[in-house]
Parts: structure tokens; sequence; C-alpha cells
């Protein structure tokens, strides 16, 4: 097995080693709020030890620098301070020493860590570590950003005095430099060898780590594993390499994912999507082993690691999904380092199971769920790159504590709410054995100091009423039926205790019958009484409304409130006074009426139920009126103990022509001497001086002329009213070529003359012919079937054209040359007829552009309306 494989091996096992191992590091949710930016300072020692003896830790741990600057995000600086000074490029004018470090600002900036030549390589001077903790302490990022990390092969440091430290002295030094400065940033410390020192360190504050890599190849290892801690990343597992380790299979989405291809010769390095997408690379590099090493006596004998090569790229917002890499070239490893894009949610669930929104949050019982949601899809994951994922946290009611406390991707907890409680909260789940997501209540977007748990809105409160009647009479208005009230809220009826909750108020708007209210089971009892039992005419007739008023205030929930009305009539009527009426005549001419005075009608007053008591007929007051001055009404009761009235008309000089109406009313009382009346009724009659039959003569006459008079006038000969041509049928052909989209047809009928013209290139050519009737062409003929007949001789030519010949329909005419003039062929006088779509046909020469050319032209046309 070559050692590269080895090494691979190597390096996945001191993952797990070292993230077992690691103090939790707090991140920021990639969807809560962006990167913070992070300041790296490296102690680079470049000793005489890194070189001696063909050892290669030099170019290991110079190519494992390179690769850690490739992996900085945008904003993060990487400042590298060599214990001996360097420059860029053997003999090259850009030098760094610890006073002076190296600054890398970019991934970019970092192909010339690989050019780094040491010119005097020396020992260990530990104050390197001193100066990289005093710069680290100068940059602007938070401290928990400050990372210093020492890169050492020596058993023996230098002090400040320049003393050179025992192997016992040197671990007690170190451990006295890099346990307090953990006070202000995260510290990791490599001892690269078997013999190298390891401090038995303890930290003040911020992260503090002190390891040895007996291998001196695992340092890329290392510094790769470290890396991922400081931004928050981890290796992908190699089951997540499907399909031989061509696929990489993201089952949720991510923030960042570098890609590290080793191997000599790699290249062309792609990822795609499951749909054949090539993936956006936001940067790509190419990774190379070292080559320039110490001057001195190492110059030139300096032995670098080459297998040390390999293309390093960087994707940004991945969305989760299964990803097919391919490379050129041979790989003797590949590594993926991922930041997964996840968020921390809580959210609340009712006990039907539906999702509630937290400023919507009730009285009663929640389910409280937590969980890691995908940053781009939004729903919760249980993917394993989160890897062991702890909840730790607590919620309080009213102040009062409630610890969580939970190991898997998701969990929740079971609260009881009341009105008026304040709920808050706060979580921190940690993931990938490291990584932190802390929120409290505003970073879950609840409102400023918590969610303050809100009465249910009100919900509808109805007033039902049932039963009553619409009308009651006076004397019975005590046994009548009784209104029944309830009431439903949000739909359903209210019984029992919350029925009992409900304040009811009756308030009628009018004075009417007294109101007996009782409260009954689930309803209230509404029955109509007399004001004055001894009394009951003491009780209004009438229209009366009354108005209904409910509060209630369901358990947990605002008031509600509800308006509602019924209304009754209260009648008296007991003995129904009507009028019957019997017309006798309704139209009189007023010569006959003359001196006599004929019946008009008779009127019978009655009650409906029951004859009409001595009393009732003694009080009935009977009147017949007439609205109209000129006509006077007689009144006359043939028999005084019935109550029957007959109307006459009085013959007099002043009776006019015209329509009379007369107007009758009759009334008494009851049992009671209240009034009644009985229905108003009317009668219309007409005084005319002609009698009604000749009227009726004289108007049937005049419909019979009108009648005459429209037959003659629909039978008159009648040209079409309308002519034009057809469009769509009409048709030019010069010299062979069809120019009809260029020429205008037209034809018209204007004081008994056809006119049918083409017009074309500036010439006006066509025939006019006198018309007249045809047989059988009415005012009452439909346009599309009426004929025109056209005078024989009449047809003629017209417009700047020589015709040699004219077809209208079947008729022909020709250009005579004896006697040069146009004739009917054959010769005739006799009229013929044009008919709704005869086609006239015209031929001959016309000039166009000095040319004689030879013409056709077709002209169909239409009597009927254009649509």
């Amino acid at each position: 097995m070559k050692k590269t494989v080895v090494r691979v091996i190597a390096f996945l096992l001191i993952c797990g080693v070292v993230f077992a191992s690691l103090p939790i590091l707090t991140i920021s949710a990639a969807t809560a709020k962006p990167r913070e930016k992070r300041s790296i300072a490296i102690v680079f020692d470049n000793s005489g030890s890194m070189y001696a003896n063909g050892r290669m830790q030099w170019s290991q741990a110079t190519y494992a620098m390179e690769v850690f600057a490739r992996m900085l995000n945008d904003g993060d600086t990487l400042s590298i301070y060599p214990m001996w000074e360097i420059t860029i490029g053997i003999g090259g004018s850009e030098t760094y020493n610890m006073k002076k470090p190296m600054r890398i600002t970019s991934s970019e900036q970092a192909s010339k860590i690989r050019e780094i030549y040491t010119d005097d390589a020396g020992g260990t001077p530990i104050v390197t570590i001193k100066e990289a903790y005093e710069g680290l302490k100068r940059e602007t990022a938070k401290d928990e950003n400050k990372w210093l990390i020492v890169l050492t092969d020596g058993n023996r440091f230098h002090d400040e005095n320049n003393y050179y430290l025992s192997e016992k002295e040197t671990p007690g030094a170190l451990k006295s430099y890099l346990d307090p400065y953990s006070k202000d940033v995260n510290i990791l410390y490599l001892g690269i060898g078997k013999n190298a020192a390891k401090p038995e360190c303890i930290s003040q504050g911020h992260t503090l780590l002190a390891e040895r890599v007996d291998n001196p190849a695992d340092i890329l290892n290392w510094l790769t594993n470290k890396c991922n801690m400081i931004f928050g990343r981890d290796t992908l597992p190699k089951s997540h390499f499907i399909n031989g380790g061509n696929t990489l299979n993201l089952d949720v989405s991510m923030n960042k994912m570098i890609v590290f291809v080793q191997g000599e010769n790699v290249s062309n390095v792609t990822v795609q999507s499951s749909s054949g997408q090539t993936v956006s690379v936001a940067q790509s590099f190419e990774t190379k082993y070292p080559e320039n090493g110490a001057g001195g006596e190492y110059y030139n004998n300096c032995v670098t690691d080459k297998s040390l090569q390999g293309m390093l790229l960087t994707y940004d917002s991945i969305p989760g999904d299964d990803y097919s890499l391919n490379y050129s070239g041979n790989a003797t490893s590949v590594e993926v380092y991922y930041e997964p894009n996840v968020d921390m949610e809580f959210t609340f669930t009712d006990e039907q199971g539906n999702q509630v929104d937290p400023n919507d949050l009730y009285e009663g019982n929640y389910k409280l769920s937590f969980g890691m949601k995908d940053g781009v899809t939004g729903e919760y994951t249980q993917s394993d790159l989160l890897g062991e994922t702890y909840y730790s946290g607590h919620y309080y009611i009213n102040g009062q504590e409630y610890l969580i406390n939970y190991t898997g991707n998701s969990g929740s907890v079971d609260v009881t709410l009341s009105v008026g409680d304040k709920f808050t909260a706060d979580m921190d789940v940690t993931y990938l054995g490291g990584y932190t997501i802390h929120k409290d209540s505003t970073d879950f977007g609840w409102p400023d100091g918590g969610i303050i748990i809100k009465p249910h809105a009100a919900s509808d409160l109805k007033i039902h009423i049932e039963g009553g009647q619409e009308t009651y009479q006076l004397p019975e208005l005590e046994d009548g039926e009784e209104f029944r009230v309830t009431f439903t809220y949000d739909g359903q009826q209210l019984t029992g205790e919350e029925f009992d909750r409900v304040e009811f108020k009756v308030n009628p708007e009018t004075e009417g019958a007294k109101l007996d209210v009782q409260k009954g089971d689930n309803c209230y009892i509404i029955k109509l009484r007399h004001i004055d039992p001894n009394n009951p005419e003491s009780t209004p007739v009438g229209l009366f409304t009354v108005d209904l008023h409910a509060d209630y205030q369901a358990p947990a929930s605002e008031p509600s409130s509800a308006d509602a009305k019924f209304s009754y009539a209260i009648e008296f009527n007991s003995i129904g006074l009507e009028m019957v009426l019997d017309r006798n005549q309704d139209y009189f001419v007023i010569k006959d009426i003359e001196g006599t005075e004929p019946l008009i009608a008779t009127v019978t007053v009655k009650l409906k139920d029951g004859e009409m008591t001595p009393e009732q007929f003694q009080a009935l007051q009977f009147t017949a009126v007439c609205e109209k001055e000129g006509a006077d009404i007689i009144v006359r009761q043939p028999d005084e103990t019935k109550p029957v009235y007959e109307i006459y008309l009085k013959g007099s000089d002043a009776l006019k022509e015209g329509s009379y109406t007369i107007k009758f009313n009759a009334s008494t009382v009851d049992d009671l001497g209240h009034p009644v009346n009985a229905k108003e009724q009317t009668m219309n009659f007409s005084m005319s001086t002609i009698a009604r039959w000749k009227k009726i003569l004289c108007a049937a006459i005049l419909a019979a002329l009108v009648l005459l008079l429209l037959l003659f006038i629909l039978n008159l000969p009648a040209l079409p009213t309308k002519l034009h041509t057809n469009k769509r049928t009409d048709q030019l052909i010069v010299d062979g070529e069809d120019v009809t989209k260029d020429t205008v047809f037209d034809a018209k009928l204007e004081k008994k003359r056809v006119t049918a013209m083409t017009k074309y290139g500036g010439k006006k050519f066509g025939v006019v012919m006198d018309v007249k009737p045809g047989k059988g062409s009415h005012v009452r003929t439909p346009q599309a079937k009426r004929i025109a007949e056209v005078q024989s001789q009449s047809v003629k030519k017209q417009g700047n054209a020589q015709f040699s010949e004219i077809l209208i329909g079947s008729v022909k005419y020709a250009f005579n040359e004896d006697t040069k003039k146009f004739e009917r062929m054959p010769k005739s006088d006799k009229p013929f007829n044009l008919r709704n779509g005869t086609t006239i046909v015209y031929r001959g020469e016309l000039q166009s552009n000095g040319d004689t050319k030879d013409f056709s032209a077709s002209v169909k046309l239409d009597f009927k309306k254009k649509k």
C-alpha cells in the first residue's frame, strides 16, 4: 500500500480523535447572520532542525500552510510569523520576519507561501510566539475569532534572553506563554515528531490545545482538521462517497464545500448535480510542494515531499443533492470539507397537530418542537452530516424556569399556557461534535420581552329567535305563541354553564304589549301580556319592534356581543267589515241620460263572519264620492233594514265628456267601541257624446286605410338601395399578372345609373348603364332578390382605357371596327337584368409607363349590405 494511502487512513483516525476532544466552538447559523471575520497567526518553525538530515517537515509544514490559506473565507487574514527571516524566492527582495509577518488577506495570495526561502536557519526562539500573540491582539476581529497556531519540531527553545532551555525546561516555558495567552485568543499548538516538546496547558478562557504528531507527514491532516474547527466545517465521511466514491451524497444544503484532490497531475476537477448541471466554482487552486528550502549548510540539500500536490476547489451555497465528482490524473486522496447551511427552529403545534404562529398563542396545551432546519429548503433535516446533535436550553413561563436537554436531530416538550402568561426561551444546539448555534426569543423572531399569551379573538355570537306570531288579536293576546331566544357562538349553541354566562337584555322600541321574559332551559322565553289585565283594550294596537342584546365572553377569549330584533302586530278587528261592489254600467252617452237617472252600481256592506248587530248597523257610515266635477251621484237605500246601497247618475246640462271615478267607504265600531273600516272600493266610468260602437267602427276604418296604404307602398317598383362590389371575387389581370391587391374596385347606383369602375396605376376605367326596377322588384322585395333592368342601348365604357369587349352576365358588348362603337352582340334593343351576384368583365388595353398592356377586369355586383 502506498504511503499516501496510509496517510489518508491516519488522517481519518486523527479526525475522530481530535474532534472528540475539541471544546465547544460557538458559531452563528448561516441563515441567521453573515460570517464573522477571523484573524489567524501561524508561528512557523523554520529552524535548522526542520531541514537537517534529509527531513521533509519544512516542506510538509509549508504545504499545509498553503492549503490552510486556500481555505480562508472572504475577509479573513492569515499572518505567518517565521522564527527566522524568509524571502519570497531565493534571493528575493520581499522579506518577512517575526517582527514583520507575511500577511495573507485572500486565498488567491496563498501561492507565494510555497516560494518561502529561509536564508539562515538557526535555533528555536520562543519569543516568536510572543510576537505572534501581540500581533494577533492588534487585529480587529473579535477575540473569539482570533487563533494562534504554533507549528514546531523544537524540543529545546531559546528564551527571550537567548538562553538555550533544556528539554525538561522547554514544556514549562511554553506553558508560561500559552496559558495566559488563552485568556485573549484561541491557541492550537502542534509538536512535530516524537521528540518535539508538548506542554501540558490549561485554558484560561478560550480554546487551548497542545498536541503532537509523531509522523511529520500528518502535519497536513492536523492543520486541515483545525481549519475545519476554526471555520465550522467537517470532513465528509466515506459513507457519503457513493457509487464507488465518484458521487458525493449531500443530504443537507451547504454554506461552503471545499474539494481537495491530491495526486500527481490532477486537473479538470468538476462537480455536477444529479440533473447534470456543472456547479460553479467559487475558487480553484493548484497546490504544490515547495522547493526553495533553506540556505547555508542546507542549500541544495533540502529534501521536499513531492507527493504533496493536487487541486483545491471551493464551492459556495450548495443545495442538498447527489453530486458526481470528476477529475483527470492519478488521485492519491480525495477529501471534502463542508460547512452545513442549517439553522435551529422552534415551532408550536396545538392539540390537533396544527402548527401555530408564535404571535397567535392562546390559552391551551401546546407541543414546543425544536430541530435543525435546512437553510435552503426550510425543512427539518435528519442528516447524519450534522453528527451528534445536542440541545440544551430553557423556557420560561412568567419567569419560572424549565430545562430542556435532548440528544437527537429533533425533539419536543409539552407546555400549558394561560391567558396573560409571558413565555420566553433560549436554546443551544451543538452539532458535528463542537459547533453550536445559540438562539433566544429575539433570534426566534418573537416579540421583544417574549410572547404574551392573549385571549382568543372574539368569535361570532348570534341571537336566534323562534316561535311567536306575526299578528296577535287583542282579546287573545295572552294565549298567543311565545318567542324563544337561543344563542350560538362560533356556530355552536350555548348550553349549560356557557348559556349561564350570557347577559341578555330586552328593550321594546315603542310601547306595545307588556313583555314577560323568563329564563328557560338553554333559552329565554318571551310572552306578550296585556298592560292592564283587567282592561285589555288599554293595550295599544299596531306594529311594534323589540330590540334584543346579548354579551358573552368565552373562557380565555375576548368578549363578544350581538344584537337582534323581532316585530309583532296587535290587531282588534273581530267583525271584519267589507264591501261588495256590483257594477251595472260604466259607459254613458250624454244625450241618452238627459233627464234620466241610470243605475251605475250596487254596493253591499257586510261582516266577514256573522251578522251585523243592530248597534253595528246603526253606527254604519257609507259614502260614495265622485272626485271629478260635472257628475252628480245619488245614493239610495232601497231597504232601510239592509246595508245595501244603489248608486245613480243624475242627468244634467253640466255633464261633460271624460272619465270619472267614484270612491266608496264604509265604517262602523266593534264591541269595544273601536272604529272598524272596510277596505275602500273604487269604480271608473266614462261619459261621451258618441256611442261606443261608433268609436269602434271609426277606429276599424282608420286601421284598414293605413293597412291599404302600407300594402301600396310595399308593392311599388324599387331598385336595390345598396350596391357595391364583392371584394373577394374582384380581379384585375394586366399583361398576365394578377395586380388585384394594387387595384381599387367600386360600384354604385345613383339616379338610376349603375357605374362599375376599376382604378389601377392612376388609370380609372369601367362601365356605366341606365337601369330601372325589373319585373318582380318591389319595396317589399329583399335587397338580395331585387332586379335592375338595364336599357340595352345605355351601356357605355368609361375612363382612359381601350376596351375590346364587355360581358355583363351573359350579355356581350364588343367594339365594332366599322362603326367605331360598342354594340351588343348579337344586336338587340331588348332590356336585360342585373341581379345580385352578376359579374361584369371588360377587356382591352391601357397605357402604363409609356407601354400598351392588355388587361382583363372582373367586377362582381353585390346588392346586399356590406358586412
